[in-house]
């Protein structure tokens, strides 16, 4: 069957559609009219009236019969002439049809009716427009049940009052249909705004029932069995129910209101069904995680989703929709064009509603959000000479003028709409074309889409040849861009055509001239005001250098700017000799002007091998787009910002067997980065037997007061098997302090903090990585503040035909020294499998602690089809011995510590000084002088004070457990208290659960500040004034009195001058800021910790300062009353009840 045109298909539905006007108009036009909102009384209808809708009733009667004619002409595979000629009689008849409206709302304009003015007016300018919009959406509705359906989701189809509330026999309140096509372009342009002013989305007024009731039409037009209810409340709400769900309109204590969902059927990971539903559409159903039935899922304004399940937690996405596919005997969806000759088709259009969420431990739930997502899949572009002259024919004759793209297309709020793939059509047409040395190498004829419209563009690709110099251009030419104005007055009507000139999009040079080889090429991206570069060139073999740059002209907001980054590097392919085996292959540099430094990027690319590709890189031209990517990635545009980077390559060796690329970037101000490469190949670089290669970067932060480093394996092996894995270091000493050195990542039970890099993944050797076999080897070993942690796994996998077995043996260990101990969770399994049914199969999973005595616990199980049985153990053995190191006496620590000079400290006062300082003549070494308004410091970082202690790192404490500095004599106060960080796993006992959980570092008093007594109260500014008034009392009734001036109490004077105008003014105000030590402003409070009830998290005690000295509270509490024991617990501030 041959494939209808857009024009033939265009025809076909508005021949159909207008086809049964005739009859309608025939039987009782004043009937149609009224439907439409005027009443007519037959007695005022005029002839030229009835000739008026007699001549349009005509020009429908007629349509059937064109339209049957065209119909058999597409069944019988008529040529393209022969459609044409078919379908240009109906498409003349039916601009007739629709022609003739005017002349029928001219005349009822005309008629002497009993209404006012304006209301008839407005009918009469609104009548050719509701007379379309009627058949038209009747047409749809009766024979395109989906479509329909899918208009009136987009607003397109829709039904609206006209003359409401009228009480006017001849303006009878009415319901009409409305088709409007616009609501396309809105809802692609800006889907929240379009559902909220359909719906009422993201408002309290939001519409629930109305949409309730939407859906519910959309699912009976795809055929879908589909339930409506109400829900009795209070208050009442619609509901549907359908195979998957069931969905309501959420309670009014929700707040915004949105919708409810319960999942009816449950979704395995990994589904993705389209089933056909008919009319060449088909429903998408796909999900990523799996959801269980009964899960609950909550829609939010402005695109908030909220998941529950039944239980254990969930993640993933969700994703369902329609397809639009070809229909029986088609291979494509034809779009636009025309019946064998220019046509734009697709195999696929797609559109979802897609959702993707992860679990929130806090908040017990899995959030996320949802968006719109689409795709024009196998889309194809075809120009058709077919009816061209001679010539054009002759010169375009073997050239395949058809474009195939993709397209992508989607909506997500705060990110409004974007486009992904081939979003622009491009038909390039081969010339060669020679000028003299130039030649026009090819024209390239462009159709894309932009924010702004749909850009025209025509360019030409340039080549010339000037001796040993080459050069292109590419892409230089002119450009027509196509708009919908807003307001729809266009230069063009509607449209707006807007001619502009096309700059190049790149220029390449290349220079051979024996002794100097290279080539260069320019990338310009007029929309993102952005040139790239990148240059390398070769000179006699001795020299290579290459380069690559970035120029910016707008800021990361928008506004006119400029940035740049440049990439320089030189390498000598034969080494410089430095001495002692150590060769100078390469140095270079990088240099940015109003760019800064992402660090959490470089350390991303250290992990996917952008480090490399940055540092010395090699076939800078070839593979310039991908470097230049990474550079904006790691170096984003950035005002004020300057970076600074030498580099150096360095080998050992000839050949080198052992190269370091390295290179320090300086931010101006800011941080400092080293990034490298570090490669090892022996004993040859050609035919290496071991061969390790490494990126890695660090970085120092001083604003954050932390320094990191963070490496990762690449392309490693030794012998035949290959090695990965990564490392990480952190070390913090700011206000949150922090150590962690990680190779291999981390315990299972132990969550990280924080961390400026990736989690280090497993150290891993590959042994075997077939198909049908796997053997590898994995280890991870980390030290934190609170933990030492290792770990190792073995896997083994082979499959045979039908036959697999698998098994795998792997530990998990966590350590503590003194007394020594460790618990190690162990478990190993092997099974048999045949056609992926188990055979049998031996489980073992348990703990081991030790090793005084040794204890294993746990439990193992042999399967054998479908029979198991298990078994529990739990075994202990050996004698238990003093394993604890001797006990450290921490007085004398102490007192070691605040003997140190450092550990003392004169602090000024900070203003007002006044006076300066200078040192006593013969004081003894360390000796402080105090200013009269000073304060004197003494600080330790011994042990921590004010808490109970148990232990000094490995040693149990011998003498005390609690220290306290307190004041002796009166010429000294004490003003406050100094906090330092601690480590408090090296000070308290913490089983393995806290160490695993508690922060590396806690603040803990350390040390106090003193001020001499009767000093440390300050103000910034102080003021003393004597204030007297004078009373005058005006009254017309009795004898003027005036008193003497006298002082006032201050709380009167307070009262009278708070709403005085002189209090308001600028000057007051400043004074009053003066005397104010305390500066407007707001800071993020240091964590806190309560003692709180388990019932209902109520406050049982003040905030204190850390974990730790709540849980020293805690356990005493629970010693002087052990009935307490479970129903108080300790938890963060926030956590906690509010009173």
């Amino acid at each position: 069957m041959a494939e209808p045109g857009t024009l033939e298909r265009l025809a076909l539905m508005l021949g159909s559609a207008l086809g049964g006007l005739g009859d309608e108009f025939a039987e009782d036009p004043l009937a149609v009219l009224t439907d439409l909102g005027l009443w007519i009384p037959p007695g005022l209808v005029s002839p030229a009236l009835r000739s008026a809708i007699g001549s349009c009733a005509a020009s429908a009667q007629e349509l059937p019969g064109l339209v049957v004619e065209l119909a058999e002409a597409i069944e019988a595979d008529a040529g393209a002439v022969e459609l044409a000629a078919k379908a240009g009689p109906l498409v003349v008849e039916l601009a007739g049809v629709i022609g003739a409206f005017d002349p029928i709302a001219h005349e009822v304009g005309a008629l002497d009716l009993d209404v006012p003015a304006g209301a008839l007016q407005q009918f009469v300018g609104e009548l050719p427009r509701r007379l379309l919009d009627r058949v038209v959406s009747r047409h749809l509705i009766d024979n395109q049940r989906i479509l329909s359906g899918v208009l009136t989701g987009l607003g397109v189809l829709g039904t609206t009052v006209v003359n409401a509330g009228s009480t006017d026999p001849a303006l009878p309140e009415t319901t009409v249909r409305f088709v409007d096509f616009a609501r396309i372009g809105e809802f692609f342009s800006s889907p929240e705004t379009a559902f909220g002013s359909l719906f009422g989305w993201g408002t309290p007024q939001f519409d629930g029932p109305a949409l309730i009731d939407l859906l519910y039409e959309l699912l009976t037009f795809l055929g879908l069995p589909v339930a409506w209810g109400v829900d009795p409340g209070p208050p009442e709400r619609p509901f549907i129910e359908f195979f998957l769900a069931a969905l309501i309109p959420t309670g009014p204590s929700v707040t915004p209101p949105g919708l409810d969902m319960i999942a009816k059927t449950g979704l395995a990971d990994g589904i993705d069904l389209v089933v056909p539903v008919g009319g060449g559409f088909a429903i998408g159903l796909s999900a990523a995680g799996g959801v269980e039935a009964s899960t609950g899922i909550r829609i939010q304004p402005p695109a908030d989703v909220s998941v529950i399940p039944p239980q254990g937690t969930v993640q993933g996405t969700l994703a369902a929709g329609l397809d639009k596919v070809p229909g029986p005997d088609r291979d494509k969806v034809v779009l636009l064009g025309v019946a064998g000759g220019t046509e734009l088709s697709a195999k696929r259009i797609r559109i979802r509603l897609t959702t993707s969420f992860a679990w929130d431990v806090a908040a017990g739930r899995a959030a996320g959000d949802f968006g719109l997502e689409g795709a024009v899949e196998g889309g194809r572009l075809v120009i058709s000479l077919a009816g061209a002259d001679g010539f054009v024919s002759g010169v375009m004759s073997g050239f395949a003028l058809a474009a195939d793209f993709d397209l992508g297309f989607g909506w997500r709020a705060g990110s409004g709409v974007f486009f992904t793939g081939s979003g622009g059509l491009d038909v390039q047409i081969p010339t060669h074309v020679q000028l003299g040395p130039i030649e026009i190498d090819s024209l390239t004829v462009r159709a894309g889409i932009e924010p702004a419209g749909f850009p025209i563009g025509l360019m030409a690709t340039i080549k010339a040849a000037l001796g040993p110099l080459r050069a292109v251009v590419e892409n230089i030419g002119a450009e027509a861009l196509l708009g919908l104005p807003a307001d729809g007055d266009g230069n063009l009507g509607p449209f707006d055509l807007e001619f502009r000139f096309k700059p190049p999009t790149g220029v390449g040079l290349s220079l051979d001239v024996g002794v100097v080889k290279g080539g260069g090429y320019l990338s310009v991206d007029a929309a993102r005001g952005e040139y790239a570069g990148a240059l390398e060139f070769v000179i006699a073999d001795f020299l290579a250098v290459s380069a690559v740059g970035l120029i910016t002209t707008r800021n990361p907001d928008g506004s006119p700017g400029f940035s740049l980054l440049i990439v320089i590097t030189a390498e000598f392919p034969g080494g410089v000799q430095l001495g002692f085996g150590f060769v100078l292959l390469g140095v270079g540099g990088l240099l940015g002007i109003d760019r800064t430094m992402n660090l959490r990027a470089l350390m991303e690319g250290v992990r996917t091998g952008a480090v490399e590709r940055v540092m010395f890189p090699r076939d800078v031209v070839a593979n310039a787009p991908r470097i230049l990517s990474d550079l904006r990635a790691f170096f984003p545009a950035k005002r004020d910002t300057f970076l600074v980077g030498p580099m150096v390559k360095i080998g050992w060796g000839t050949p080198a067997l052992i190269t370091a690329s390295v290179g320090v970037i300086i931010e101006i101000p800011g941080n400092i980065a080293i990034v490298g490469v570090l490669k090892v190949t022996l004993p040859t670089p050609d035919e290496p037997l071991i061969r390790l290669q490494v990126n890695f970067a660090g970085a120092i932060e001083f604003d954050r007061k932390r320094l990191y480093f963070f490496a990762s394996l690449f392309d490693s092996r030794i012998l035949f098997l290959t090695i990965t894995g990564e490392m990480g270091l952190l070390v913090a000493w700011g206000d949150e302090p922090d150590f962690v050195v990680s190779v291999g990542g981390f315990h299972p039970s132990f969550e990280p903090p924080p961390l400026p890099f990736p989690v280090p993944r497993r150290i891993m050797v590959s042994i075997l990585d077939e198909d049908w076999g796997r053997i590898r080897i994995t280890n991870y070993f980390a030290v934190t503040s609170n933990t030492a942690q290792f770990g190792a796994a073995a896997e083994l996998y082979f499959k045979f035909s039908a036959i697999s077995i698998q098994g795998h043996i792997g530990f998990d260990a966590l350590f503590r020294f003194s007394p020594f101990y460790f618990i190690v969770e162990i478990s190993a399994s092997v099974s048999l499998k045949v056609f992926g049914v188990g055979v049998f199969g031996i489980h073992l999973q348990f703990e081991l602690e030790g090793t005084s005595p040794w204890r294993a616990r746990g439990q193992g199980s042999i399967s054998f089809f479908f029979f198991d049985v298990s078994a529990d153990f739990d075994e202990t053995w050996g004698e238990a011995k003093h394993t604890e190191l001797d006990p450290v006496n921490v007085l004398p620590l102490l007192k070691a510590e605040l003997e140190k000079p450092e550990s003392w400290r004169a602090l000024s006062p900070g203003t007002h000084l006044f006076v300066s300082l200078r040192d006593l003549p013969d004081s003894g070494p360390g000796a402080l002088v105090l200013h009269p308004a000073g304060a004197l410091e003494v600080r330790q970082r011994a042990v921590p004070l004010d808490i109970g202690i148990a232990k000094v790192g490995g040693n149990r404490a011998g003498d005390a457990t609690r220290f306290t500095l307190s004041v002796q004599g009166t010429a000294l106060r004490r003003s406050a208290d100094v906090t330092e960080p601690f480590a408090m796993a090296q000070f308290l006992e913490l089983d393995d659960a806290e160490r695993l959980s508690r922060p590396s570092f806690e603040r803990q008093h350390a040390g106090i500040e003193l001020v001499p007594t009767g000093a440390g109260a300050q103000s910034a500014r102080m003021v003393q004034r004597a204030v007297r008034f004078e009373e005058v009392v005006i009254d017309d009734q009795f004898r003027r009195r005036q008193r003497r001036f006298r002082p006032i109490a201050g709380g009167l004077f307070g009262h009278l001058v708070a709403g005085a105008s002189i209090t308001a003014a600028p000057v007051s105000a400043a004074a009053a800021r003066q005397l104010d030590p305390h500066q407007d402003g707001v800071a993020i409070a240091g964590a806190g910790f309560v003692v709180a009830s388990t019932v209902d998290n109520r406050p049982t005690t003040l905030v204190f300062g850390s974990e730790s000295a709540a849980r020293e509270w805690l356990n005493g509490r629970i010693a002087d009353n052990p009935n307490q024991a479970g129903m108080i617990h300790v938890i963060p501030a926030y956590e906690a009840a509010i009173i």
